[in-house]
């Protein structure tokens, strides 16, 4: 089994044009170690007791905006890497970046549904295709996104009806004539 991480950036009339969502996927085996690790990582930080943070966004933290500013930037840069070091040494990223210009002109089959949801849905049809795929997995995951109260239960919808709108990114392509150039 793993788990997926999601968290997501950008907002439509926001700074920009620029919508991302990124999951963190690990082994249900590995979780505990690599928690233990990032944990070390943040304590290593050395936080102040006035830096009091429900969530770690991390544009304040690069920014240092909210108290983050006491720490140098050197710090906060080579904290990130390490960070990111720790992602790719322990898990799998899959990543979906989208231009919210181009998703509100397209033709799309979501287009009764946001592009948070539609992101959402793509990114959660990744992993368990990517899942499925893997030797000796069953391609189940548990997905934990961060807070979106507003999107969630429209996301559980259609995961429990399994809308056929994503039907193609499952199906077998053969390039049959590549096949014959080859004699496979």
């Amino acid at each position: 089994m793993k788990f997926a991480y999601i968290d997501e950036s950008g907002n439509n009339g926001g700074d920009g044009d620029v919508f991302s969502m990124v999951a963190v996927s690990i082994d249900s085996y590995r979780l505990r170690k690599y928690t233990s690790e990032f944990d070390k990582l943040l304590k290593g930080l050395k936080l102040d007791s006035e830096i009091n943070f429900k969530e770690f966004k991390t544009s304040d933290f690069i920014n240092g905006k909210r108290g983050w500013s006491k720490l140098d930037s050197s710090i906060r840069k080579n904290f990130l890497k390490q960070v990111v070091d720790l992602c790719v040494d322990s898990s799998k990223l899959y990543v979906y970046v989208m231009s919210f210009e181009k998703f509100n002109s397209i033709n799309q089959p979501f287009k009764r549904v946001s592009y948070w949801l539609s992101c959402a849905l793509y990114v959660c049809s990744i992993i368990q295709k990517k899942g499925q795929k893997e030797k000796n997995n069953k391609g189940l995951s548990l997905v934990v996104f961060d807070e979106n109260h507003k999107e969630m239960p429209k996301l559980s919808d259609f995961l429990y009806r399994q809308d056929g709108a994503f039907d193609d990114l499952y199906a077998e392509k053969k390039d049959y004539k590549k096949e014959s150039v080859l004699g496979c």
